[in-house]
């Protein structure tokens, strides 16, 4: 018999968010990558302070336990709805139920400012399940954002629409790549490279740098691949139109040539340090709380556990980049924003410090065959992988439930991951000082050789 397809929330977050993770996701034996559930406690924290006094039973997500506090009309937080179709199995888990005494209202938390398509699928699935297994609903969702709730009648449609556009992904060919933030932590980055249609005849929204505005313009000059992209030679006028036309030009030829483009005519670009080299990592929220050095393999963090803390020991900092004559390296311009605003409260001159921003000098002299220029992206490219599963907003998350509980193991991961970001800024740097050291395509052009890309006068 042929195995059923599972649709939950993370296949619904997949399709919403990129359909090539979804057909990997599907297609995969043991995909459990979950992004979905990164900021699920916070949701359900999010029900609890909006229905304080009212209570509700755990069911830890399991059906049964679902199912028999349904039979007892109980208000129900983290329910599994479980429900068989033809071909599929669905398992949805809306954040709670709540039983008003006449009928249950799904209810979905969402830190967007308002309810999206994803939500609203959720919440028909939810609905659907419910029907099937003749449970008292309303028609109508409590949204809840924080403190704010918005009431809105459920799609009955929406649930079966959903299932069969997932089953019409599953089944279909690969769908085009999307560049994402979701990139960042994604499971299939390497397969995804790996399976790239012939990327000439690919929507000009997979280049970096062209948005739903720039798609338009183009579009009505008759431009909609890279390969248009490619062949179309640019003039003043638009160059006027277009400023940064010149710059994605370029990004078009290195991503249709899977190639890393040095385009000022040499790989010199980040020269040895002057003194020991230091990589350097800073994690924050409402203010910096994690300073992270790197330094001959070695990870040093100074940690804040709140403000106050910062603002009394901020001298740790400078006394360990006092320590040696350092060059430290670190990804844009936050890290040293960060400290020269923190030397200044304290009048602390750190003039004996060179600071090299890797991103900005990969920026100025590379275009690499990427839609996103992040350390995550860049750095995976070059074979980097993260012991984490976290980004920069889910590194927040761990943070904050770490103030709010306590627990260690949230710190142990924040300070994982903070490390890694360290020795990513480490191996970007490297490959910036010695690219012909890792397995990866570049050429190195001239002006004029730039200039002919720029004008079309390549073969595709």
């Amino acid at each position: 018999m042929k195995n059923k397809i599972r649709i939950g929330n993370d296949e619904i977050f997949y399709f919403f968010n990129c359909k090539r993770l979804l057909y990997y996701s599907l297609n995969s034996e043991n995909g459990e990558f979950q992004t979905e559930n990164a900021l699920e406690p916070d949701r359900i924290n999010m029900i609890r302070d909006f229905f304080k006094g009212e209570f509700f039973f755990d069911a830890g997500y399991n059906s049964e336990k679902t199912l028999e506090l349904l039979s007892r009309k109980k208000s129900v937080l983290r329910p599994a709805l479980v429900y068989e179709t033809k071909e599929t199995t669905v398992n949805i888990k809306p954040q709670a139920l709540y039983w008003d005494g006449n009928e249950y209202m799904i209810c979905i938390a969402h830190f967007s400012r308002n309810k999206n398509k994803r939500h609203a699928a959720i919440s028909s699935i939810a609905y659907a399940a419910l029907r099937e297994m003749s449970v008292e609903v309303s028609r109508r969702i409590y949204y809840i954002q924080r403190k704010r709730l918005t009431k809105n009648k459920v799609d009955e449609y929406f649930s079966k629409n959903i299932i069969n556009d997932i089953l019409r992904v599953k089944n279909g060919e690969i769908p085009e790549p999307e560049g994402r933030r979701l990139c960042n932590v994604c499971e299939y980055w390497d397969e995804c490279n790996a399976t790239q249609p012939d990327k000439a005849y690919l929507s000009l929204s997979t280049i970096r740098g062209i948005g739903s505005n720039m798609l338009e313009f183009f579009s009505e000059k008759g431009i909609n691949t890279i390969e248009d992209l490619l062949k179309t030679p640019v003039n003043e006028e638009l160059r006027q139109e277009i400023k940064s036309i010149d710059r994605l030009k370029m990004q078009a030829y290195a991503f249709s040539k899977d190639v890393a483009v040095f385009i000022n005519g040499s790989t010199e670009i980040i020269p040895e340090p002057k003194g020991e080299p230091c990589y350097l990592d800073i994690e924050a929220e409402n203010y910096p709380y994690l300073f992270g050095f790197f330094e001959n393999e070695e990870y040093n963090p100074i940690f804040f556990e709140n403000e106050t803390k910062l603002n009394e020991n901020s001298m740790e900092i400078f006394k360990y980049l006092s320590s040696k004559q350092f060059t430290v390296y670190h990804y844009c311009e936050y890290e040293t924003k960060v400290l020269n605003s923190l030397a200044k409260k304290i009048k602390f001159s750190l003039r004996n410090t060179n600071f090299v921003d890797v991103y900005m000098k990969l920026k100025q002299n590379v275009v690499l065959p990427l839609r996103h220029y992040s350390l995550k992206n860049v750095a995976k490219w070059l074979g980097f992988s993260w012991r984490v599963n976290l980004d920069g907003r889910s590194s927040i998350m761990e943070f904050k439930r770490w103030v709010k509980t306590g627990n260690d193991s949230h710190l142990k991961m924040i300070l994982k991951y903070n490390e890694d970001d360290c020795r990513a800024t480490k191996i970007v740097g490297d490959w910036l000082m010695n690219p012909q050291l890792f397995n990866r395509k570049l050429e190195i052009l001239d002006r004029n050789e730039v200039e002919g890309i720029i004008q079309g006068n390549i073969k595709i």
